[in-house]
């Protein structure tokens, strides 16, 4: 009697076991192993790999996040600008030229700093944000506002409401964009200031040619 059931015993433990090695064959061929995409793919300056693809943060792009969008912008430009209206009205025969120095600002990866900015030695750590640019939406009110608006990071935003060295002039906005080999940059900015005869607003358009 103890040897039946002995056997009894073996007999359903070895079923058991079978059936566990069975069902776990079965279950691996039903589940397959999903191969991970990001296997060996290391993002740099913070980028994370999501479905085998490197995204970015802030400032920077590249297959693996390895390039810094604000490098174009950086090093010395020859500057053309002109004041194409005060107060609203045309003026025409108000065109300087001069050499500008951008460099990345400490604040972070995205923010320009421009020196010698209008060519005025004083008119230094003029910031301005690349990836942005000025858009007219409306608001809740259903009414048309100014805003700006995350874009491409050829285009570019000066820091509104800047003041401009010890002149007295403040920088009220302003906006360009740089072509795509970094070789030439366009744009135009308002300069805001008190004139003898009341309080003047000048709108500048620039363009501008890399030198190194």
């Amino acid at each position: 009697m103890r040897l039946f059931r002995g056997m009894a015993s073996a007999a359903l433990f070895v079923t058991a076991a079978f059936s566990i090695v069975l069902y776990t064959a079965c279950k691996k061929e039903k589940y397959p192993p999903v191969p991970d995409k990001c296997a060996g793919i290391v993002c740099k300056n913070n980028g994370v790999c999501i479905q085998g693809e490197c995204d970015c943060t802030a400032g920077y792009s590249g297959e693996f996040c390895d390039k810094k969008n604000i490098a174009p912008y950086i090093g010395n430009w020859s500057v053309t600008q002109e004041v194409v209206s005060v107060n609203g009205k045309p003026v025409s025969g108000r065109a300087s030229t001069y050499t500008m120095t951008i460099s990345e600002d400490a604040s972070g990866v995205t923010i320009l700093n421009f020196s010698n900015f209008m060519g005025e030695p004083g008119f230094d750590n003029v910031l301005g944000r690349i990836g942005m640019t000025i858009a007219i939406v409306k608001n809740h009110d259903d009414l048309f506002v100014e805003t700006e608006v995350i874009a491409h990071p050829s285009n570019f935003l000066f820091k509104r409401y800047q003041a401009l060295g010890q002149s007295g002039k403040q920088l009220l906005k302003g906006e360009g964009s740089i072509n795509s080999l970094g070789t030439q940059m366009s744009g135009e900015f308002y300069v805001v200031y008190a004139d003898t005869a009341g309080p003047a607003e000048e709108r500048v358009k620039f363009s501008a040619e890399y030198i190194n």
